[in-house]
This record gives structure tokens, C-alpha cells and sequence, in this order.
């Protein structure tokens, strides 16, 4: 091989590690467009921006145990499904593998802050109607109910020393209510050809109202 080609082959490496190619989506993008596909219920479309599974880790119940109740999964955004939060302006840092010159994996890490709005009076939902000759639908004391999606439950009285029970009202007020948090999105572009997928996602801090006001919580996975 001449010394001319060698040049040449050699130039163009340069040039693919100093000036990949740009993916079809940058990370942020991809972020923002999963947060909101889950505030809008689009299940199906957020599992699509998740990467292959064949290269990272699935839960034990597929991509659907991210995004029900009891599901036994610790990473969990079912709580953010079909609710009204707020997005902030989003942070991102970048990373290559230690192959980069080789493989061109690129390493994302975008971070999503999410408010909550204030808890509104709770409404309740009548089931719906049962076909003609049917029973109607209930939900089952595992807390599954139409398609076997689950659904949240109320928990069971809490009574104080006198015995009496405590209202919903009252309760409600005791408890801690999420306001905000940040939600940490690790995404990858395996190739320089590739698009960046979603990898997987953890949550590094909630802040929660109190009745003595807000508190922090910080997480570690």
C-alpha cells in the first residue's frame, strides 16, 4: 500500500473521531420527548425511545414495569404517568467509551427537573358500564383492574389512641405530597451511525410538602 493511501485512510479516521457524523436526535430531545409522552399517557411511544434490549438491562416483568404500580421494579414512573408536572430547563453532560475510536459509543447523561402542582380535591371515577348480560367490571383486591393494568388503592384506616378513625381530609394533610423532582436519564449511541436510545433512568432527589413545610429526600440507587 502506498504512502499516499495510507495518509488518506488515516486522515478520514481523523476525521470520523474529531467530526462524527450528527445522530438523528440529540439527547436532549430524546429526554424531553419521554417526559412528555409519559405526562401524556403515551405509554407505547415512551418505551419506543428505550434502546435495544438485547444491550441493556430489562426488568424482570419487560418495558411495561416501569410504568405500572406494583410491579416490583424500584425505578418506577407510574406515579408521572397522565399527571399535570411542569418540565425545567434541562442539563446534559457527554462522555465517550474508552473505545470511542473503535465502537463511537457516546454516553449521555441528561437531567430533568419535574414540579408537580399543588394536590387538587380527589374525584372519584365510577367503573365503567358492563356489557348487556355482563357483571360489571371491579378491580381485583391485588390492585389489577381492566386489562390487568393496576391502579392505586386507598390505604386502610388509621385510628388514634381514642379509636376514632381519621377522615380522608385529615389524612391527606398529614402526609407528605411530592412537589418536585429530578429525574436522570442515561442515554447511548452505539456507533457513530446510531441514534442516541434510552439506557435507563434513576431519580436523584425528591422534594416533598410537609405540614411543617418542604423537605428534601435524597436517593441513592
Amino acid at each position: 500500500m502506498c504512502r499516499s493511501t495510507v495518509a488518506g485512510h488515516a486522515a478520514a479516521l481523523l476525521l470520523m473521531v474529531l467530526c462524527p457524523p450528527p445522530a438523528s436526535a440529540d439527547p436532549e430531545a430524546i429526554a424531553r420527548l419521554f417526559v412528555e409522552r409519559v405526562r401524556a399517557r403515551d405509554v407505547a411511544g415512551a418505551k419506543k425511545l428505550f434502546g435495544d434490549p438485547k444491550l441493556r438491562t430489562q426488568p424482570r416483568g419487560g418495558g411495561d414495569a416501569y410504568f405500572v404500580y406494583e410491579s416490583g421494579e424500584s425505578r418506577n414512573l407510574a406515579f408521572l404517568v397522565g399527571r399535570p408536572f411542569d418540565i425545567g430547563p434541562l442539563s446534559m453532560r457527554e462522555s465517550r467509551s474508552e473505545w470511542f475510536i473503535i465502537d463511537g459509543v457516546l454516553y449521555a447523561y441528561v437531567s430533568v427537573p419535574l414540579t408537580l402542582p399543588p394536590p387538587g380535591p380527589r374525584v372519584a371515577v365510577p367503573p365503567p358500564p358492563a356489557p348487556p348480560g355482563g357483571r360489571p367490571a371491579m378491580s381485583s383486591p391485588e390492585g389489577f383492574g381492566l386489562l390487568g393494568m393496576s391502579v392505586a388503592r386507598d390505604p386502610a384506616s388509621v385510628l388514634l389512641p381514642s379509636g376514632e378513625a381519621l377522615t380522608p381530609e385529615q389524612l391527606k394533610r398529614l402526609l407528605p405530597r411530592l412537589r418536585r423532582s429530578t429525574l436522570e436519564l442515561h442515554l447511548v449511541r452505539h456507533g457513530r451511525l446510531a441514534s442516541f436510545a434510552i439506557d435507563r433512568f434513576e431519580f436523584s432527589e425528591f422534594v416533598v410538602t410537609t405540614p411543617r413545610g418542604e423537605a428534601s429526600l435524597k436517593v441513592k440507587w
